[in-house]
């Protein structure tokens, strides 16, 4: 957990052992600005943590003291948590779940060639063709397909509406 102050661009870290990169203004990282521009709580499309090397998403919440910000209030999940969770869900035989961001991109699949890297992303469109109008309109319907092992398998998804991520 962390909090960037908005007066100073001071960064205050919960663990004591991290070390901050010279120069670090939080004021100036996608987290702050989102949260900032969303007044309330976002959760971030995975990118690569400069402090921690690691794909991740990020909480935040702006703060704000007597109707001023002070800052945001923020805390990371790394992607392979995010993807030890997803997958630790005891499934029926042939059954999974995936997530995908809200740029359409997947977060956690069985697959772990479509999880994103620093230096990519997996969009759904690309891979799964099939599942491009499903992820438009979550919730829209279920489509029935072959799936990336082969297998015939329904799909359905969901909206998160508080992060735009989505759930199938």
């Amino acid at each position: 957990m962390y909090f960037g102050r908005e007066s100073d661009g001071a960064f205050i870290q919960g663990n004591r052992e991290a070390t901050t990169p010279e120069g670090y203004d939080p004021r100036a990282r996608g987290w702050y600005n989102a949260a900032v521009s969303a007044g309330k709580t976002v959760v971030t499309d995975p990118y690569w943590d400069v402090l921690t090397n690691q794909m991740c998403g990020t909480i935040a919440c702006p703060v704000y003291v007597g109707g001023d910000l002070a800052g945001v209030l923020a805390i990371d999940m790394t992607l392979s948590t995010v993807t030890d969770l997803t997958n630790s869900i005891n499934y029926a035989d042939g059954v999974y779940g995936f997530l995908v961001d809200s740029s359409n991109n997947y977060v956690a699949h069985k697959n772990n060639a479509y999880l994103p890297t620093e230096d990519s992303a997996t969009s759904v469109a690309q891979v799964s063709p099939f599942l491009s109008k499903l992820v438009e309109k979550p919730g829209s319907e279920i489509v029935r397909a072959t799936d990336y092992d082969n297998l015939d398998t329904y799909f359905a998804n969901s909206l998160v509406p508080t992060c735009n991520w989505q759930v199938g």
